[in-house]
């Protein structure tokens, strides 16, 4: 019964369960979009690939298939990117979509080349070799619109590799001020020496520059850069670069954002692209620096500019994953007399132990202040309501960490029936 099922749902490996809960919301008559979009637009990077290897190991096919069978349009490829695929393979994806075909996207271009880090850049050549049989830089750089100073800042910043940007290395910033000083003083613009003194940087490292560059001109280097490549001559595309180089990463990404949400239509890869594999604290730093720039509240302008399932896809993508649970198990509960939410509810309810307070603070506000303990109670019955009252109940103490793969776990009671393949 639902007493049992919730028992192996708290028993066995987390990922395992998600799995089973991801086929059973797109099996049968109807797709569960809702705890589609709960489940896969809020995973950590280091669990995206395990789920794929449990829910393939499982049903004998990728969960990317399964998507791709089961939703379709730019709900799909939100799952997909957000989901299904690692940052690497997203961006990989992206600019494969960028360069692909009669023209070239050199927005996406920059946007990932300009916001990626070391890591995620490595990942993503990895990623496109991979995928592609084709190496990416010769790929970007081959571009007709990808030439002069704009396809040399774009080659060394794909370049870009975790061994040769060391956010502790020791750097003589001053030594750099006066190399940028010579390379825009004066006639001209020695665009090579621009290039080589931020290419190789981290965004941390950029930050510490643009500091040093203040303290010992008096100016913003952003400004300086601005005014030396703006003329007739100058590449506009290579301009851009710059300016997104010289704005601190999250500001940067917030107004990207903006920039994709901004005249007739939606800039769908753009969107997509900037809000995927955000941990939680980028996710707030993003959210704020788009107040602080357009004045508006990010979640909001995404809700009055999409719609539907990408709506809600877009918004879990960038929300608190607490507050997105939250939505998820209200559908579900709102949805109590369908099988699949109830296997949905217990996905979502349960190895949340860390995020419990929250998540009972931020279904409140979801519901309007209801509490989640008093609707389990109005909604459920028997002993399956009492289990998941206590689990909704639960606060972990002061220091604990959530269980983890190597923590014992105490064994299933002796009438509990092993959990049954979907």
């Amino acid at each position: 019964g639902d007493l049992q099922d919730f028992m192996m749902s708290l028993l066995s490996d987390r990922l395992d369960f998600e799995a089973q809960t991801v086929m059973r919301a797109i099996k049968g008559f109807g797709t569960d979009e809702a705890t589609l979009i709960t489940i896969l637009c809020t995973l950590a990077e280091e669990d995206i690939l395990p789920l794929q290897m449990a829910f393939s190991s499982r049903y004998e096919k990728s969960m990317e298939q399964a998507v791709l069978s089961e939703t379709s349009g730019k709900f799909k490829r939100v799952l997909l990117l957000a989901g299904c695929d690692g940052v690497g393979e997203s961006y990989a994806k992206v600019i494969n979509s960028a360069v692909a075909g009669l023209g070239t996207d050199t927005k996406a271009i920059i946007r990932l080349m300009v916001t990626a880090t070391p890591e995620q850049l490595d990942a993503t050549r990895e990623a496109y070799s991979r995928i592609y049989k084709k190496d990416l830089i010769r790929a970007v750089g081959s571009e007709w619109k990808v030439s002069g100073d704009f396809k040399r800042i774009i080659e060394a910043l794909a370049k870009r590799h975790p061994a040769n940007v060391n956010d502790d290395a020791d750097i003589d910033y001053s030594a750099d001020v006066r190399a940028m000083r010579n390379a825009v003083e004066g006639m001209g613009t020695d665009e090579a020496a621009v290039i080589a003194l931020l290419a190789n940087k981290s965004h941390k490292q950029i930050e510490a520059f643009r500091e040093a560059y203040k303290i010992e001109t008096g100016e913003l280097l952003r400004e300086r850069i601005r005014n030396e490549t703006t003329g007739l001559f100058e590449s506009k595309l290579f301009r851009e670069t710059l300016m997104g180089l010289l704005t601190p990463r999250e500001e940067q990404i917030a107004i990207y954002l903006g920039e994709a949400m901004a005249g007739w239509g939606n800039d769908d890869w753009g969107l997509i692209s900037m809000l995927v594999h955000r941990t939680e604290e980028e996710k707030m730093a993003i959210r704020t620096k788009y107040t602080e720039h357009f004045g508006g509240d990010l979640i909001a302008d995404i809700r009055s500019n999409c719609r539907g399932d990408y709506e809600d896809a877009l918004v879990a993508c960038i929300s608190p994953k607490a507050r997105t649970l939250a939505r998820g198990i209200r559908k579900c509960i709102s949805g109590w007399f369908s099988s699949t939410n109830k296997t949905g509810l217990m996905a979502l309810m349960t190895h949340k132990d860390d995020l419990m307070p929250i998540l009972r603070k931020e279904f409140e506000k979801e519901y309007n202040g209801k509490t989640l303990q008093g609707v389990i109670k109005k909604e459920c019955a028997g002993e399956f309501e009492a289990a998941l009252v206590s689990l909704a109940s639960y606060t972990p103490p002061k220091g604990a960490k959530p269980l983890g793969p190597d923590d014992e776990v105490p064994p299933p009671p002796e009438s509990a029936a092993p959990p049954q393949p979907v």
